[in-house]
Formats: C-alpha cells, structure tokens, sequence
C-alpha cells in the first residue's frame, strides 16, 4: 500500500559534503577530551567591550591562535565583557563578588581602567595584568605578560608552581 509519491534519493552536492565535514568535525571523537584543568590552575580574566576597537582587533587578530594554544589548554579564561568602554572596571557589578580581590589589588596598583585588560591571576595573587595589545607580538601581549603566562602555566620549562 502506498501512502504518497515516493521520492527519489537526493545527491549531495559539495556544499552538503563541506557542511557534513564540518558537523562532524565539531562532534567530540570518544577519548579525545580534553583532560580536566587542576583546582589550582592558573586564571585568566580578560576584560572587553564590543565598543572598544583594540579589543575587536585582539578578538579578530589573536583570539583564535590563542584559543589553539599550549597555553589556552592550561589556564581558565574567564571573559568579563563590558557593556561600554565607557564604564569603569572597578565597578562592583563587574567582579563576582568571590573575585573582587583582584578588583581592589588592580586599584592598590593604581592601573587604569583600559581594554582589553588581561589579568593572570595563579594561587591567590594577581601575577601579571596587560592593557591594551601589541600588533606585532605573539597574542598580542608584550613579552613580560607572555613570559608569565607561560611561567604559571608550566611552558617555560619550570612547573609553573
């Protein structure tokens, strides 16, 4: 018994067979997560707005090389996104309030209130902040910021500890 027309089967064009690899490419393959972070790995609180074009360039020119990054994969990146370049950082309502010691230590240190701010925090302390970006280096982070990043996160050959 025939309940409609039957319908030949469709071919799939490039296009199908390019956003089938995609798909498949985004499902996680069984033993290919990646390991957990330990309870003590290093933080990373980056501090943007969507009005701020030094931030748009580092999200655009340098997000995704560090998304791919040995560092990325051994620290926590917590984004804090602003909704203007125009609202203080030191505001309450911008640090959870378990975090507001990295607030009040960035204030102590009189650093300004500029985007995009990169704040590494590792066991309880404020190790190294960056404001701003650097074209033409790596993450766009200067070499200081860069060489404690990979220091608290193991990569400069010590244990990051």
């Amino acid at each position: 018994m025939s309940h409609g027309k039957v319908h030949a089967p469709r071919t799939v064009g490039r296009r199908g067979l390019l956003r089938l690899g995609a798909l498949l490419a985004a499902v996680p393959v069984a033993g290919a997560v990646a390991a957990p972070l330990p309870a003590d790995a290093p933080v990373l609180y980056l501090i943007t707005s969507p009005d701020c074009p030094p931030c748009r360039v580092w999200e655009s020119e340098f997000g995704g090389a560090f998304e791919k990054s040995a560092e990325w994969a051994r620290l926590r990146l917590v984004p804090m996104p602003m909704p203007t370049v125009r609202d203080s950082i030191y505001q309450n309502w911008v640090w959870p309030k378990d975090v507001r010691w990295v607030r009040d230590e960035l204030a102590r240190q009189k650093y300004p209130s500029a985007m995009p701010m990169f704040v590494l925090v590792h066991k309880g302390r404020v190790v190294a902040v960056e404001t701003g970006i650097e074209p033409k280096l790596p993450y766009g982070w200067r070499a200081d910021f860069l060489a404690a990043v990979r220091k608290e996160t193991g990569l400069d050959g010590g244990t990051g500890k």
